[in-house]
């Protein structure tokens, strides 16, 4: 019983606060002890309910500018890139647990990158989609084309053949490409 007594007190200081908490926990001292030494140790009849706060949504997308012309990644020379292929390739997997690789078109090569590192923090699930909304990153204005489920080899922005154009795509697991290219930021 003191122990019970115990755990009851330190709740009640905790939800009730220091001004009410002795009131509440006579009454709710004399309620135990009715029911433990009960003979039918009956539970009160009237247990409160368990109030839980409704899920937050996310605030709607910013929206983005990308009517700026077509450029090649800001900030990743050929080099950088070539030094951190498997970063680049693997990045996004083990900071969110989704199967995502992010092939950026590069016009001046008419090929495609793979930058997951410019993606940190844009790709999210949302139920059964995977969600990437456009975004601005250091004067860049990144448009999110649409899903695929193959590498872009030989693909042009034009040709490649997508699961769903847009930022929204079905996921249940299995590996997605979200095909993107860079504006310059107005």
């Amino acid at each position: 019983m003191k122990l019970v007594n115990s755990l009851v007190m330190v709740a009640l200081i905790g939800l009730c606060g220091c001004n009410t908490w002795m009131r509440a926990y006579v009454a709710v001292h004399d309620a135990a002890d009715e029911v433990l030494t009960s003979k039918t140790n009956a539970l009160p009849a009237v247990i409160p309910p368990v109030v839980v706060a409704p899920p937050v949504a996310d605030p709607a997308p910013i929206a983005v500018d990308i009517s700026g012309e077509v450029i090649d990644p800001i900030g990743y020379m050929e080099a950088s890139v070539a030094a951190n292929a498997h970063y680049e390739e693997c990045h996004i997997e083990p900071a969110t647990g989704l199967m995502v690789r992010v092939p950026v078109w590069r016009p001046s090569a008419g090929n495609w990158w793979m930058l997951s590192s410019l993606f940190e923090g844009q790709v999210k699930r949302d139920g059964s989609e995977l969600v990437c909304n456009n975004f601005v990153k250091n004067g860049m204005a990144v448009e999110v084309m649409g899903f695929c489920d193959y590498e872009l080899h030989g693909d042009t922005p034009d040709t490649v053949r997508y699961i769903v154009k847009g930022n929204r795509c079905p996921y249940t697991g299995e590996r997605r490409y979200i095909v993107s290219r860079v504006h310059k930021a107005k």
